[in-house]
């Protein structure tokens, strides 16, 4: 059985980044879903997210607003750049549901559960919400293949 999704014709890639859209390019919270994978596209108000590192919401109040910086347990995961780094003052794709390497700030063991951590990168969640399983082990800090599922 095929897929036929039925979202919005999006003309940018998901591996776009812009700073300044084009007529062409999709709203802020525009959601697509390419090779089984969910993205939402957001604006970068705070510091860069990096490729494989977690974009976490920047208030409750700003809409699809994120940024890079985040404290243990204290912000929410909103998705990860999967394909591109997204800057400051940058449009960009996040992945919100698939697997994707995941920055850790740790080690991970295959089935761990992440949560954000800091510097837009993933941690073992002693508090905090849940956003991606690892299903790859790493001996050190560095990208590890998680299944990400966020809202």
């Amino acid at each position: 059985m095929s897929y036929n999704s039925v979202g919005p014709v999006v003309m940018m890639s998901v591996s776009g980044v812009t700073a300044t859209p084009g007529a062409n390019d999709p709203e802020i919270g525009t959601r697509t879903t390419v090779a089984g994978n969910e993205y939402v596209y957001v604006y970068n108000t705070g510091l860069a997210v990096g490729q494989s590192q977690i974009g976490v919401i920047q208030s409750g109040s700003s809409g699809y607003s994120i940024t890079g910086s985040s404290v243990v347990g204290a912000d929410a995961a909103f998705g990860v750049a999967k394909n591109a780094a997204i800057p400051n003052g940058s449009y960009g794709w996040l992945m919100t549901r698939g697997f994707s390497k995941v920055e850790s700030v740790s080690a991970v063991t295959s089935g761990m559960q992440l949560a954000a951590g800091t510097n837009a990168q993933a941690s073992d969640p002693i508090t905090g919400t849940i956003f991606a399983r690892a299903a790859e082990q790493t001996i050190a800090c560095g990208a590890a293949m998680c299944y990400v599922n966020c809202f």
